[in-house]
């Protein structure tokens, strides 16, 4: 999100939604399944790849680190894992199961991390 609101859940239920939205609502969500198969055999593609994806978990890390250093996790909290079980299971879901990411889902996927 561009603002965080200081408070974890309410900003992991917004990293959530923003993650779910570009998945399901834009031309790049659509194209990641072929990106990630054409990534192996393009260098250029694989960096630019990376390069976005970098860009999408500094964003997201920064906002888990921020958590911690307010107290709202634990400080051993490993942010990098932390962001990939928000958004492993989205991913999850969008790509390979074809459930729907309802809210309620976005909801309890926050809270099982929280917990």
């Amino acid at each position: 999100p561009t603002h965080e609101s200081g408070d974890l859940r309410t900003d992991l239920l917004a990293l959530a939604r923003s993650y779910r939205r570009m998945l399901t609502e834009t031309a790049v969500g659509r194209a990641i399944p072929m990106m990630i198969v054409a990534k192996t055999r393009n260098p250029d593609l694989a960096r630019a790849h990376d390069v976005f994806v970098a860009g999408r978990r500094a964003v997201a890390v920064g906002v888990i680190r921020r958590a911690m250093d307010r107290g709202e996790l634990p400080a051993e909290t490993d942010p990098e894992l932390f962001h990939d079980l928000l958004t492993g299971p989205i991913m999850l879901r969008v790509y390979v199961t074809g459930q729907r990411v309802t809210p309620r889902y976005l909801e309890q996927l926050v809270d099982s991390l929280l917990r």
